[in-house]
């Protein structure tokens, strides 16, 4: 790894390991800040101009790098919505924004103007409570703004002719260690809504026992490819019931049921893979779609969910289930998708139907 990178996942470093999956998001989350660079660059702005009216400092150069860098870091901070691939960019400009903040404020200070100094005060404390909300998500990068924007702020205020100026050194340092403080507590809770949305998310979405697509969300995807309109090959459905399922419930007990669903989920997942989506959509059915299979795939993910299921599952004590599956299927056609699932779903009944005959006929 090289440095550039070490140093760019130690500011996207969240301050509990936990919440290190949810990286992304939190980088995301600090997209919503633009509107505030945007009055940020209108307040450094104004301030320049106190100071061209005051007679203080280089006042277009400092105008255009306010112009620059206040640009730049509301188009990284745009960006930040498409994930890492932003992260270097929010990184360095939220840095750069930071440091032309407390240049300017620091040049405000050292000119030992009241009217000046008293701009700048307001604009590092703006700066640094913006920066622990608006990057709450990267409390690192929020952290290393605030001291770079109220650092040479302080040594200013501390080299300044203003009489007792030099005070703010002893009351700096406890501000800081306040605002730092709410760095964290606003990623904290930031953190903690993120993962709550996640978490809610996943549990809208996906089946709580096997983790795979539950049935609302299946049935939506099969409705979004019905509406997607033709493609090379027909999409198909098809539907899945577990065969002998009961008896393992029956004979070994729910938990060891539930064992054997999630192992049948697993499987079936595996096997449908990137051909199609699966879904659970009641105790033991499942609902497989497949987009745009080739010619032949559907007879062979059929034989190959069947010889999935018929795999032992092992259980506890040196035990195994044995199980089945009949699957229905039908092509996605002009009838949309609830006449492909009433069809599947009829010829998963034949097809039960013929296993219990079957059985009885034995």
């Amino acid at each position: 790894m090289s440095v550039c990178r070490r140093i760019l996942s130690w500011f996207l470093k969240a301050d509990d390991a936990a919440h290190d999956g949810i990286t992304e998001d939190l980088l995301s989350s600090t997209a919503s800040g633009v509107p505030v660079v945007a009055f940020g660059f209108v307040c450094l702005s104004l301030q320049v101009a106190v100071m061209a009216y005051r007679g203080v400092g280089p006042t277009i150069p400092l105008l255009i790098l306010v112009s620059l860098v206040s640009t730049l870091r509301m188009l990284a901070m745009r960006r930040a919505e498409r994930g890492m691939d932003s992260a270097a960019g929010v990184v360095a400009t939220g840095i750069g924004w930071a440091a032309v903040g407390g240049l300017v404020s620091t040049l405000c200070v050292l000119s030992s103007d009241i009217v000046l100094s008293t701009v700048a005060a307001l604009t590092v404390t703006g700066f640094a409570f913006t920066a622990a909300y608006n990057n709450a998500g990267i409390p690192r990068l929020a952290r290393t703004q605030i001291m770079v924007v109220a650092v040479p702020f302080l040594v200013g205020c501390a080299m300044s002719a203003t009489p007792s100026m030099s005070i703010m050194l002893l009351m700096g340092p406890i501000w800081l260690i306040g605002t730092l403080h709410l760095v964290g507590t606003a990623h904290r809770t930031l953190a903690t809504q993120v993962t709550t949305r996640n978490n809610n998310h996943y549990l809208a979405h996906n089946d709580d026992l096997t983790g795979i697509a539950n049935r609302p969300a299946i049935l939506s995807r099969i409705d979004a490819i019905a509406a997607g309109g033709e493609t090379e090959a027909t999409p198909f459905v098809l539907y899945l019931d577990l065969d002998g399922f009961k008896g393992v419930n029956d004979t070994f007990g729910h938990v060891e049921g539930d064992h054997v669903l999630r192992t049948v989920a697993r499987r079936f997942s595996a096997v449908v893979d990137r051909r199609g989506h699966i879904g659970r959509v009641g105790g033991d059915e499942f609902m497989v779609i497949l987009p745009d299979p080739a010619e032949g795939e559907v007879e062979r993910i059929i034989a190959e969910l069947k010889s999935a299921a018929r795999r032992p599952v092992s259980l506890k004590g040196n035990r195994q289930a044995r199980i089945g599956v009949t699957i229905g299927s039908a092509p996605l056609g002009p009838g949309g998708a609830d006449a492909a699932i009433a069809l599947a779903d009829a010829r998963l009944y034949m097809g039960k139907r013929r296993v219990r005959e079957g059985m009885s006929s034995t």
